[in-house]
Formats: C-alpha cells, sequence, structure tokens
C-alpha cells in the first residue's frame, strides 16, 4: 500500500509543472480579463469621440468589445509565450536579469505582477463570496487568506519564472511592440483589481 502511495505522490510531482504553470497562467488570465471588462468601455468612448459615420451606436459598443478582446489575447498569448519558455524551477538571479535589461524586461514582469495580483484578489472574493451565506464574519479574513496563498503561490512564482526567463537581448528596444497592449492591461488592472485605492 505505501509502494503505491509513494508512486502516485511521484506522479502527482512529475506532473507538478504542468499544473503549476497552468495555475500560474490562469490567475494572470483573471486579472487579464478584470482589465479587459473596463477596456471594453474605454475603448467603446474612444471611438464615440471619432468622427466615424455609423448607423448606430451599438455599432461601435461592438467594435469596442472586439477591440478589448483582441488587446487581451494579444496580452494572454504574450504570457503564454513567457511561461511557456521557462525551466519550472529556474536559478537565474535578479543580476541576471539587470544583465538582460530591455522594454520586455522592464515591462513583463511589471504587467505579469500587477494581472496576477488582481487574479489572486478575484480568487480570494470569490472565496469570501462564498463563505458570506455560512459564516459572515469569517467571509473577509478566508477571503484575504486565499488571496495570500494564491498570489505567493501562483502570481509570485509565476513572476520568478518570468524573471528568469530573459536572456541578453540584441536589443535594448526588445518588446516595444508588446508593451503598449502590456501597459495598458497593467494600468487598469491595478487601477480596478487590486484592493489599494481605498486605503490610500
Amino acid at each position: 500500500m505505501l509502494t503505491r502511495l509513494a508512486k502516485a505522490d511521484a506522479l502527482v510531482d512529475a506532473t507538478r509543472p504542468m499544473w503549476q504553470g497552468l495555475g500560474q497562467l490562469g490567475v494572470v488570465v483573471l486579472g487579464v480579463h478584470l482589465a479587459a471588462d473596463r477596456l471594453d468601455d474605454l475603448c467603446y468612448q474612444a471611438l464615440l469621440a471619432l468622427p466615424i459615420p455609423v448607423e448606430s451606436p451599438e455599432v461601435l459598443a461592438w467594435w469596442g468589445a472586439a477591440l478589448a478582446l483582441v488587446v487581451e489575447f494579444v496580452v494572454v498569448a504574450r504570457a503564454f509565450a513567457a511561461l511557456a519558455l521557462t525551466e519550472h524551477r529556474p536559478e537565474r538571479t535578479l543580476r541576471d536579469w539587470w544583465d538582460a535589461r530591455s522594454v520586455d524586461a522592464a515591462v513583463l514582469p511589471m504587467f505579469w505582477l500587477v494581472t496576477g495580483l488582481a487574479g489572486a484578489w478575484v480568487v480570494g472574493m470569490a472565496a469570501e463570496d462564498a463563505v458570506a451565506p455560512y459564516a459572515p464574519a469569517a467571509a473577509w479574513p478566508v477571503g484575504a487568506v486565499v488571496a495570500a496563498l494564491i498570489a505567493w503561490r501562483l502570481a509570485l512564482s509565476g513572476l520568478m519564472r518570468v524573471v528568469a526567463a530573459f536572456d541578453p537581448p540584441k536589443r535594448r528596444l526588445n518588446g516595444l511592440w508588446w508593451a503598449p497592449a502590456l501597459i495598458t492591461v497593467a494600468t487598469l488592472a491595478a487601477w480596478h483589481g487590486l484592493p489599494i485605492w481605498g486605503l490610500l
């Protein structure tokens, strides 16, 4: 019996890079989606301000949503590539990251940190909502603990993988093409997805 349990444990440990990577990406995707919910409204307002001849505002609302979806897809694709090209347990140091500094090496970790924390907070609030009907007094502490655990085990561990993945670039401007989308989404995720503004 113990031998079977040991084999099962080894099997689970062998699959850890896959499911941990999915979790690290998933928590960032949650933060990105939270930002994209606000981005479509901003895109719609920007399109309304342009002198575009349309039959009705609903057409612009559709285009705003489509534009936000494209941005969401772009940043999720970048996040996926950042994880797909890294080792499960990177051993590089912050000094290595500094030696590999570029636009991408500055923007991508910032994006990852903000959207990862926002995604962790989304999970924490879901836990709070689940507990609230049964134990209202415990709901907020449970949500905060869950958010902290998700941030630590997934968002921050994913960030370390991303930071460790950068190699010295051919140009310091490497990643400039991705930067506007990443910065936009990170800004919206910070503004609408982090529980800090009411504390300041």
